[in-house]
């Protein structure tokens, strides 16, 4: 027997044992490398869009500031408001992402109280902003709200398209406002110059308004909508309608529901509409009137706003007036006209004595023609953008409305702001 033999036939195969250890070891350093690999990309993905997530954002903040910028230098809307909504998509406002590629910007613009960007310019507006930079996209919504300004009509106390005063009839001005709009006149009794609406040429006197701001009347449907807005009353006529001894305030509306701002619009579908001993403590607009008949004013007929900074009657159409010069009577009504709810000069009562002059009180506009076949008074300001045809007498004292406050209907957005408790996004 050999020994040695036997030893090294004892003596484990190290060799094998060395092979197998590198190998594993081999494999472990592998397997970090490709972990770290795969590390090392996700550390670079994350900075990617860490960076496009960044880039996104300054788009967008970039895209909100322009639109910003579009609409104060166009607050009336004249572009963006030629549709019901408006978009616009766009790109790469800041510079490109880190591979190159450029942002989208989407860019829309809604209106938030009834989805129609073009009918009343008084309205605030929603605005969502989608800027998308590779996969990531960042929003911005925020609303924006006109901040509203007088129309320069209302500096002025008389401002009609043309007048004719028939020969030995009377139409007086008087009071402290100075400027009168009209146009070509004859003989009158007026106390300051009147000139032409439609281009300002004076036909007394050297002096001319020459603004077209000054000049520019709104139309009977922009004042519709603005009352609407504001939540008016509307009723829709099925026949002719006589408001005759009537009381009209905001507790009071006999053809339809009552308004706690005593707002009131008038639907006529065709029909005529008559107005005579009556008293109206409130804002009534009329339109959609019969196109031969209009609207008739007649007899004793008292009317003022409910509240200061509301027109007092708008019709969009003819209007006849014949008041009578005698008081209108609550005897001759068979009714109180000033209860709770209808002041009168500050008070208020139960009893069924007193009278009020026949006199319209306050702003006073005819999207259309007017005729005074009788006599008319009025205490305020009036309008006319067709023709004005006095044939008996017609008074008008100047008592401007109430323009601490935007008028409603008579205003127009000079610039935009943000609202702030609107803004949101990621």
């Amino acid at each position: 027997m050999n020994p040695r033999r036997n030893l090294i036939q004892r003596q484990p195969n190290r060799r094998g044992s060395i092979y197998l250890f590198a190998l594993g070891a081999c494999g472990l350093v592998v397997v970090a490398g490709v972990t770290a690999v795969r590390v090392a990309r996700v550390n670079l993905s994350s900075q990617a869009t860490a960076r496009d997530a960044d880039l996104a954002s300054r788009e967008a903040d970039a895209a909100m500031n322009l639109l910003a910028e579009t609409v104060t230098n166009d607050p009336s809307g004249v572009v963006w408001r030629a549709d019901s909504r408006y978009y616009a998509n766009i790109t790469e406002l800041t510079g490109p992402n880190n591979t190159g590629e450029p942002a989208r910007i989407r860019i829309e613009c809604n209106d938030s109280t009834d989805a129609d960007l073009r009918d009343d310019v008084s309205e605030r507006f929603r605005a969502t902003i989608t800027a998308t930079v590779d996969e990531v996209q960042r929003t911005r919504e925020f609303e924006l709200e006109p901040v509203l300004a007088n129309l320069s009509c209302l500096s002025h106390t008389l401002i009609y398209g043309s007048v004719s005063v028939l020969e030995g009839k009377s139409f007086q001005f008087g009071g402290t406002q100075a400027n009168v709009v009209g146009g070509s006149r004859s003989p009158t009794v007026l106390n300051t110059a009147a000139v032409k609406r439609s281009t300002g040429v004076d036909v007394s006197s050297t002096d001319t308004v020459t603004s077209s701001a000054d000049l520019f009347l709104p139309n009977h449907a922009s004042i519709l909508t603005a009352f609407r807005n504001s939540g008016a009353t509307e009723v829709t006529l099925s026949a002719d309608l006589t408001l005759d001894k009537e009381l009209i305030s905001p507790n009071r509306f006999s053809p339809g529901t009552t308004n706690a701002q005593g707002l009131y619009i008038i639907n006529a579908n065709g029909h005529h509409v008559v107005i005579q001993n009556t008293r109206i403590a409130a804002s009534v607009i009329i339109y959609n009137v019969d196109k031969t008949l209009g609207v008739h004013i007649e007899s004793s007929v008292t009317m003022e706003p409910a509240f200061p900074g509301f027109p007092t009657l708008v019709v969009g159409g003819n209007v006849e007036m014949a008041q009578a010069s005698a008081d209108l009577t609550e005897a001759d009504a068979a009714r109180n006209l000033n209860p709770t709810g209808a002041t009168y000069l500050g008070s208020t009562d139960t009893d069924t004595l007193d009278a009020y002059p026949s006199i319209i009180s306050g702003l006073v506009y005819v999207d259309g023609n007017l005729t005074v076949s009788g006599r008319a008074t009025i205490h305020g300001q009036l309008f006319v953008s067709g023709s004005l045809s006095v044939q008996e007498q017609l008074i008008v004292r100047s008592d401007p409305v109430e323009t601490t406050s935007p008028v409603l209907g008579f205003s127009m957005p000079t610039g935009m702001r943000l609202v702030t408790a609107s803004v949101s996004g990621n």
